[in-house]
């Protein structure tokens, strides 16, 4: 009987343990299940974190590519190198006078080109370019254009209106027995006034004109301002709502206030049997 005991209570003790067993594995395969939903948790959190830090990164990266383009915007230069010699300035719409491409030893310019001019010498296709800046209003600009026809006028086709800023360009005069006019057009209005400062080397001298209802009247008009043919000058333009000032290779010649904000569009400027080079032609708008 002791023996059948022991023998019972050994199998119910093999039992238990087997249950005991079984439950600990059920336990452990719990314990194993959680972990991997928790670490499966974290990992997901972690690449979420990476993926938010690249997305940042771009970010980032557009934003400063974004203010790139902004600056690089607000600046623009036209050099003619990418232009055609003989050929009108691709950057350039014709209106007054001829303009064309040029060289000046292998450097191709820009050139108002007076040496077979006369009085009265409209662009070709005037009419179509007016329209093509202006619309309706076309019309009446041509009308008041035409009483300047005296001075070669040529529009920067980039910028619809310039406000404030700057506008530089470097210019070089060749010969021009009545003229040798350089000079910076703006506030060009729909009705074809605008305001210029040019340089002149047969003078000396530096001017602000104003050119408004088919007239011409100087504004400034500053004397004793040496330079000569056939070397590169520089002339530049500031403008800060009405306040004007003109500057020719960084000497300050104008400082005007006009009577009204200037903002319009932009370009180059010269008269009569002027022919001159023009290279590097840089706005720097705010």
């Amino acid at each position: 009987m002791k023996r059948i005991f022991v023998v019972l209570m050994l199998l119910l003790a093999m039992l238990a343990c087997g249950k005991n067993t079984e439950q600990d594995k059920k336990n452990s395969l719990k314990k194993d299940g959680a972990n991997l939903v928790v670490k499966s948790k974290i990992i997901a959190k972690n690449e979420l974190k990476k993926q938010e830090g690249k997305t940042s990164v771009k970010e980032n990266v557009k934003t400063k590519d974004t203010n790139k383009l902004k600056k690089k915007d607000n600046l623009q230069k036209a050099d003619f190198n990418s232009d055609v010699f003989a050929a009108p300035s691709k950057k350039f719409s014709n209106f007054v006078g001829k303009w064309h491409i040029d060289k000046d030893a292998n450097n191709l310019v820009f050139a108002v080109d007076g040496r077979k001019w006369k009085q009265g010498l409209m662009a070709k296709g005037i009419a179509q370019k007016a329209k093509a800046m202006y619309g309706k209003k076309y019309a009446k600009f041509l009308d008041n254009l035409q009483a300047y026809k005296y001075f070669p006028l040529t529009i920067y086709k980039n910028i619809k209106e310039f406000k404030n800023g700057e506008i530089t360009v470097k210019f070089k005069a060749i010969s021009g027995r009545i003229d040798q006019g350089a000079g910076i057009a703006f506030n060009i209005k729909e009705n074809g006034d605008y305001l210029v400062i040019r340089a002149n080397p047969l003078e000396e001298n530096i001017v602000l004109f104003k050119m408004e209802k088919g007239h011409r009247s100087s504004v400034q008009w500053i004397k004793n301002i040496p330079h000569k043919s056939h070397k590169w000058y520089t002339l530049r333009v500031i403008i800060k709502d009405n306040h004007v000032l003109g500057f020719l290779n960084d000497k300050k010649c104008i400082d005007y206030k006009h009577k009204s904000v200037i903002k319009g569009k932009i370009g180059l400027w010269s008269k009569a049997d002027s022919y001159v080079f023009f290279d590097d032609f840089t706005v720097k708008s705010e």
